[in-house]
């Protein structure tokens, strides 16, 4: 649990405790918490937002072999799965193989701790997007992302930020 030890509760106290004892754990601040999003393919997050919109072309335009191969699909995911929309995202909930739509506006999204990546949020798209992430994010939304549980890691144990995280860090949550 000491990957999950946050904020100083106090002071004092037996010279034989750990030091880690001073600690809150991180779940009794943060009682709510959800997974990040996981994408499970690469191409639907890049750095820019006119790349992704190029692989969108490429994909929706592609014969269907191509679109399959291109599509990478997992057990989650396929271009015949037909999912819900995301909480404030207006995407096609049709089956991508047959009604690709229009490109979605891509989103800025946090890939790791120092990471900001664009991401084209359509469910049909990512494995597992948590949609009660999408439906509490909003301009005033604040996520605080758990990165590492191993103590040689040099990063961030905790960082905070207005975007949607993608789970790309060692902690994953």
């Amino acid at each position: 649990m000491a990957a999950r030890r946050t904020a100083a509760a106090g002071s004092g106290g037996d010279t034989e405790s750990s030091p880690l004892d001073a600690f809150v754990p991180l779940d009794e601040l943060m009682p709510w918490s959800v997974r990040p999003l996981r994408t499970g393919r690469a191409w639907v997050s890049g750095p820019d937002p006119v790349a992704l919109r190029a692989r969108w072309e490429r994909l929706a335009g592609a014969e269907a072999a191509e679109q399959e191969r291109l599509f990478a699909p997992t057990r989650s995911r396929t271009p015949h799965t037909s999912v819900a929309a995301l909480p404030g995202q207006s995407t096609g909930t049709a089956r991508f193989a047959r009604e690709p739509g229009p490109c979605p506006d891509p989103v800025r999204i946090l890939h790791g701790p120092y990471d900001e990546q664009w991401l084209l949020p359509d469910h049909r798209l990512i494995d597992a997007a948590r949609p009660e992430l999408w439906r509490v994010a909003d301009g005033q939304q604040l996520f605080a992302v758990e990165h590492g549980s191993a103590p040689e890691d040099a990063g961030p144990a905790l960082s905070v930020t207005a975007l949607l995280p993608d789970g790309h860090s060692p902690a994953g949550r």
